[in-house]
């Protein structure tokens, strides 16, 4: 496991630890990370899945993002990407991480028409799909 991912890792076992030690256990809880910072020093595709293949049985389902505030080429991807991004971008990603957990996958990232939405959906590649104001 990279660096990154053992950091991902530890920062989301102490997440977790901390909100079962105080939420009801009838509480569903699920991370929403990015699924790619989109960043040169950010994490990866493979970061994040090698962190969530590890805490897979600590969450109900996962919600994936794409971006980092922690430069001006991952915040690009942070609330609505630009027109220039493809649309529902991280879908596949979403569908890659369902494939490997097992798990409900939720998922945003340029998915700005329902048509799109339920065309994610019905093809199984993420159980929901967060969408924001079309661009």
């Amino acid at each position: 496991m990279a660096a990154r991912s053992r950091t991902a890792l530890r920062f989301l076992r102490e997440v977790v630890t901390a909100v079962r030690r105080e939420a009801p256990r009838t509480s569903s809880s699920a991370p929403r990370l990015s699924g790619n910072e989109y960043d040169v020093d950010g994490l990866t595709e493979e970061d994040t899945i090698a962190a969530y293949r590890a805490l897979k049985d600590e969450f109900d389902y996962f919600n994936v993002i794409a971006g980092t505030s922690a430069s001006s080429g991952g915040a690009t991807h942070i609330a609505a990407p630009p027109m220039t991004v493809k649309n529902a971008y991280m879908a596949p990603y979403a569908h890659r991480l369902k494939q490997t957990l097992g798990k409900p996958v939720f998922v945003a990232g340029r998915i700005n028409q329902p048509q799109e939405a339920e065309r994610i959906v019905a093809e199984g590649a993420a159980d929901m799909c967060g969408m924001t104001t079309a661009r």
